[in-house]
């Protein structure tokens, strides 16, 4: 094997494309990782609104219907009422609970997308 200044003067023009081409690579996973992250906000903030909604009508219409009821009531009926009423909101509440597990269950996985980009990388730099 014969020593060839040829290919020693190649060396720093294919170390250039290989850190440019490694640059690349890494903008455009930082650029997808940023687009997951935006939609992961976006996912987290409805669910937020969603369940802080849930929860504070929920409050709002307890206070509001224990009262009226309690208020319109004979008094014999009043218990009875405030049951009746606190079993109607319980079932409220539990729908609004399911309601937001199927939301997180047809959901994806959380940057599924950047870490399949991610192990295909380290299997082609593997290879190489």
């Amino acid at each position: 094997m014969a020593f060839s200044f040829e290919k020693l003067l190649d060396l720093p023009d294919a170390a250039r494309r290989a850190v440019s081409l490694l640059v690349a690579m890494a903008h455009n996973r930082l650029e997808l990782f940023s687009l997951e992250c935006r939609e992961e906000f976006s996912f987290s903030l409805k669910l937020l609104l969603v369940v802080l909604a849930a929860f504070f009508l929920a409050m709002f219409a307890i206070l509001l219907a224990t009262f009226v009821l309690i208020y319109a009531l004979p008094e014999e009926h009043r218990l009875t009422g405030m049951i009746c009423c606190a079993f109607a909101y319980f079932l409220g509440a539990l729908i609004c609970v399911f309601w937001g597990r199927s939301l997180l269950a047809r959901h994806p996985v959380p940057f599924a997308q950047t870490l399949e980009e991610f192990s295909k990388d380290r299997e082609r730099l593997g290879r190489s």
